[in-house]
C-alpha cells in the first residue's frame, strides 16, 4: 500500500512489489515505518464522453534498489554514532576478507552495510609506524567488529579526526559502505563524509540507527585474533598489503 497524508492512493505494481515486500517487512517488523519522497500529479479534464469532467491522477515514489533500503547488518553493539553518508573511497586489502564479506554480499550484488573505523599502527619504511583507518563488520567471529580491510593513508587522513573525536566520547566510529561483487570476488567502498565536512548539527547526539537483526556474535577465539595480528604485521606475506 502506498500512503500520502492518511489516504491510501495505490499500490505497488505486482512485480515490483514481489521485489520489494522481504526488505519492507525487515523495517516494518522493526517498528519502523518506510517513508520516502514521491510526486503527485492531478488534473481535472472535460469528459467528452460522459459529460461533467473526470480527473487523472498519478503518484511516483522516488525508492532507492531493494537491497539499499536498508543495511544488510546490524549496527553495532557497542555504543557509536553513524558518520553521515558521503563520497564513495576504496578499502585496500579486503580480497584477504573475502570470508567475512562474503557474508554480506546482497542478491543484486551490490547491498549497503554499516561499518566501523578504528585507528591502527601500522609498520612503515625504516622500522616506523603510521597510523590508517582500520575498516570492520559486525558479524558472527568477534563482538567489535570482524576486519575487512583499511584505508590508505591518504584516505585515513580524512577520518582518523573524526574516530579520535568520537573515541574521546567512548563512542566507536560507524559508517556506510557498500559490498560489491558475489560470493568469490567482493569488494568493500566507504560511503562516509570526511572530517572536514562534517556538518555542524551533526555533533552532539549521537547518530544512531535501529537494529534490524538479532545478534548472535561471540568473542574471537586467541587463534583468529594471531591471524589478525599476523596480517597486520605483514609476517604471512613477503611484501607489505600496505603500500597501496
Amino acid at each position: 500500500m502506498v500512503i500520502v497524508n492518511g489516504w491510501h492512493v495505490g499500490y505497488l505494481p505486482r512485480e515490483e512489489a514481489a521485489r520489494y515486500r522481504t526488505p519492507l517487512t525487515r523495517l516494518t517488523d522493526a517498528g519502523i515505518t518506510p517513508m520516502v519522497r514521491g510526486r503527485l500529479w492531478a488534473v481535472k479534464r472535460e469528459d467528452w464522453r460522459e459529460g461533467g469532467t473526470k480527473l487523472h491522477a498519478r503518484v511516483s515514489l522516488a525508492i532507492g534498489q531493494p537491497d539499499a533500503l536498508a543495511p544488510l547488518n546490524n549496527p553495532p553493539a557497542a555504543p557509536y554514532s553513524l558518520i553521515p553518508w558521503g563520497n564513495g573511497l576504496q578499502v585496500t586489502g579486503e580480497e584477504h576478507h573475502l570470508d567475512v564479506l562474503s557474508n554480506f554480499v546482497a542478491p543484486t550484488g551490490d547491498g549497503i552495510v554499516i561499518a566501523t573505523l578504528h585507528a591502527l599502527e601500522v609498520p612503515a619504511a625504516k622500522g616506523t609506524t603510521r597510523e590508517v583507518a582500520e575498516v570492520r563488520l559486525d558479524g558472527e567471529v568477534r563482538l567489535d567488529g570482524e576486519r575487512i580491510g583499511q584505508m590508505t593513508p591518504a584516505s585515513s587522513a580524512h577520518f582518523l579526526p573524526t574516530i579520535k573525536h568520537l573515541a574521546d566520547q567512548g563512542l566507536v566510529a560507524a559508517a556506510w559502505a557498500r559490498v560489491k561483487g558475489s560470493a568469490v570476488a567482493a569488494q568493500a567502498v566507504l560511503q562516509a563524509t570526511k572530517a572536514h565536512e562534517l556538518p555542524a548539527d551533526w555533533f552532539g547526539t549521537p547518530s544512531t540507527v535501529p537494529t534490524l537483526y538479532p545478534r548472535t556474535a561471540v568473542e574471537a577465539t586467541d587463534s583468529e585474533l594471531a591471524d589478525d595480528l599476523a596480517e597486520i604485521t605483514g609476517e604471512q606475506r613477503p611484501e607489505p598489503m600496505w603500500d597501496d
